[in-house]
């Protein structure tokens, strides 16, 4: 969808097209990075704390971040600053409803909380186990699923009933990153960042049923799956992707930049997107005639996770200015926000 630019945007632009026409070091093995078509830079709310993942409502045609504080939203025509639509305790994932609804976990109070997506009034708040993190919707459940980081556990929450509650947990095992589910629902894929594998679990048992090993990959976060080719993507913080058939077969490992946090899916096109924080670059892997890095964007330093937005083709990407006062990560005041680009 269109969107339209004030003057002082449209100036942003060039001048962030004039700095990053200067480029980050290719990847190894991979194409030489390209600016891309840089739509808007939108900023944030200054608010304390970093950021985490983020999301599409496209009910309510905006972006969702996940903040330290609480839920940021963006509309996605404007370019409006973000303003926080929900309060939280150290926000790690937040997931759009049905109903005009909204999930997000609380990683700092072991809890996920579901609000009203227009007013933010506090619909429930449920217990998950430790450090809640990444989480998904299950439509054919009617259930999200919570990727408990700390205690290894899946926390299933029934967002379909009239009363929102948990409908039971999964015992997984490792430090829980992105969770992905296969094209009817039936499988629920999660990267375990500390042995470097994929679990699988069959929601039917609510058991693992395999577990993929990631040869080569240290630290695995991002994760997308795709129906159409049946294959997993895994981001991984050594700077490369793994690609895995969806029985756990090893088919590329691709170079990438390092830090990234999360995979974008775009299946319409047959693509995923990967950013790294480390060097400031977006991965574009295409997944046909085989799995390769077709383009590599430059970004801004910082920006790990991110969403996409299928119909406009524009990926909305977090970043930020990161201290560590004390060995702590800290958010320079004022330096939050979103990078806009056009992927056509």
């Amino acid at each position: 969808m269109p969107m339209t630019l004030s003057a002082g945007t449209r100036l942003a632009r060039v001048l962030l097209l004039a700095l990053l026409a200067g480029g980050a070091a290719p990847g190894p093995g991979g194409p030489a990075p390209s600016p891309g078509r840089i739509v808007a830079d939108l900023r944030g709310a200054d608010a304390p704390g970093l950021w985490d993942y983020a999301a599409i409502d496209p009910d309510a045609a905006r972006l969702l971040v996940a903040r330290m504080s609480g839920v940021e939203a963006f509309d996605l025509a404007g370019d409006r600053p973000g303003r926080e639509v929900a309060a939280g305790r150290h926000v790690h994932a937040v997931v759009p409803l049905p109903r005009h609804r909204l999930l997000f976990t609380n990683g700092d109070t072991d809890t996920a909380t579901i609000v009203e997506a227009g007013s933010g009034r506090v619909v429930a708040t449920l217990p998950t186990g430790a450090k809640p993190d990444g989480a998904i919707y299950d439509p054919a459940a009617g259930q999200v699923l919570v990727m408990d980081g700390k205690d290894g556990t899946v926390t299933r929450i029934d967002v379909a009933a009239a009363t929102p509650k948990v409908a039971g947990r999964i015992a997984v095992g490792g430090a829980l990153e992105a969770p992905a589910l296969d094209a009817g629902g039936g499988r629920l894929f999660v990267n375990i960042e500390d042995r470097a594998q994929i679990a699988v679990v069959g929601l039917a048992s609510g058991r693992v049923t395999a577990r993929y090993r990631l040869a080569g990959c240290d630290a695995p976060t991002g994760l997308a799956y795709d129906g159409r080719h049946r294959l997993l993507v895994a981001a991984c913080a050594n700077g490369v992707a793994s690609v895995l058939r969806e029985d756990g077969t090893g088919v590329a490992t691709l170079p990438i930049g390092p830090h990234p946090d999360a995979v974008l899916a775009d299946a319409a096109h047959d693509r995923m997107f990967i950013p790294s924080g480390g060097n400031g670059t977006v991965a574009e892997i295409a997944l046909s005639p085989a799995p390769h890095v077709a383009r590599l964007f430059t970004t801004r330093h910082g920006a790990r996770t991110g969403a996409y937005d299928p119909r406009s083709q524009w990926l909305y990407l977090p970043y930020g200015e990161v201290t560590r006062p004390g060995g702590q990560p800290a958010l320079v005041p004022a330096s939050f926000g979103i990078l806009v680009i056009d992927t056509h």
